[in-house]
């Protein structure tokens, strides 16, 4: 049985359809958590108008992000598969026999995770890309850098590995599921992706998604650099010589949300964090404000170097075809 947790908060528009993509699926052996995460809406009455025996309604005090949510409903979980699923995305019919299949027939891979599209607020796909790298095997240099496995809603696992990992770290209000992931890798847990869109994200003004970018930015840079923080503490001696590509790419990111709002000083600041890290890096961040540019203006097979593994290396996400 594969139980499928849903963390949710103020969300009674959207999690209806949520909720029929799970009941949707081609595998029908699931339960359905919905843990309410303290919403002050109507999404409890969705939840219950849904007459599935399958589906278990969980209310809970506001925990301030999804890692809270998402572990109570691992504890209260019975199958031998947990899955997660935001409560604004959507599954393709297919996607839980697809990874199911995948597990049953791979002893040795622990977690399977699928490609996706994006939708807005109707449904409707966005013509934007959203393509994962095709990786797979333990995982630990690439979810150094990055989210290659993506948000809450791509992934399947056995249960049994949160035994080992524990669960997701309730004081992370960002990044707490990119620390899951990287904490499975570096545990040795085998990671398998599967080069289908079995799942359509949904980017809105509230979604999960679209709030790392539009959080305010003090919160943003403050659960970013805690994120950091705990990565370096953790990361093993034989991974060590990574940790500047890994503040690079942090800041990185943290410059161009910093510009975005216009915030120059603040992204100045970052800037300045990352020349410290020597000329590479300083370099490096002139060569992606070029490529992001490329991207802008279309010219998409644009690719203006092949940064050593290692050292220079950025965000997934940033990175041209």
């Amino acid at each position: 049985m594969v139980s499928v947790v849903i963390p949710t908060h103020n969300r009674r528009d959207l999690i209806g359809e949520t909720i029929r993509s799970v009941l949707n699926q081609t595998f029908e052996d699931f339960e359905v958590l919905v843990v309410d995460n303290g919403s002050t809406d109507d999404t409890e009455q969705v939840v219950r108008n849904f007459r599935d025996p399958r589906i278990r309604y969980i209310y809970q005090e506001n925990t301030g992000g999804p890692a809270g949510p998402r572990n109570t409903g691992i504890r209260q979980s019975r199958g031998k598969y947990i899955a997660f699923l935001d409560s604004d995305d959507v599954w393709m019919p297919n996607k839980l026999e697809r990874e199911i299949a995948l597990l049953e027939s791979n002893r040795g891979i622990d977690v399977v995770y699928c490609a996706g599209e994006k939708i807005d607020a109707k449904g409707v796909l966005l013509n934007s890309d959203w393509v994962r790298p095709r990786s797979w095997g333990t995982l630990c240099e690439d979810l150094l850098y990055g989210n290659v496995v993506s948000g809450g809603s791509a992934a399947l696992l056995r249960a049994d590995c949160f035994a080992r990992v524990g669960l997701f770290d309730e004081t992370l209000r960002l990044c707490e599921d990119l620390d899951m992931w990287r904490r499975l890798a570096l545990a040795g847990y085998q990671f398998l992706f599967v080069d289908e869109a079995l799942v359509r994200i949904r980017v809105h003004t509230s979604s999960m998604l679209a709030g790392a970018t539009q959080a305010n930015l003090d919160e943003r840079i403050a659960g970013d650099v805690r994120y950091l923080t705990k990565v370096i503490r953790e990361v093993p001696e034989r991974l060590r010589r990574h940790i500047p590509g890994i503040k690079y790419r942090i800041y990185l990111s943290l410059v161009f949300e910093s510009l975005k709002r216009r915030r120059v000083l603040k992204g100045g600041y970052f800037i300045i964090k990352i020349a410290s890290l020597g000329p590479t890096y300083f370099w490096g961040l002139a060569l992606d404000m070029v490529d992001i540019l490329a991207r802008k203006l279309g010219l998409r097979r644009l690719r203006l170097r092949r940064p050593p593994r290692g050292e220079l290396r950025t965000a997934p996400w940033l990175w041209l075809d």
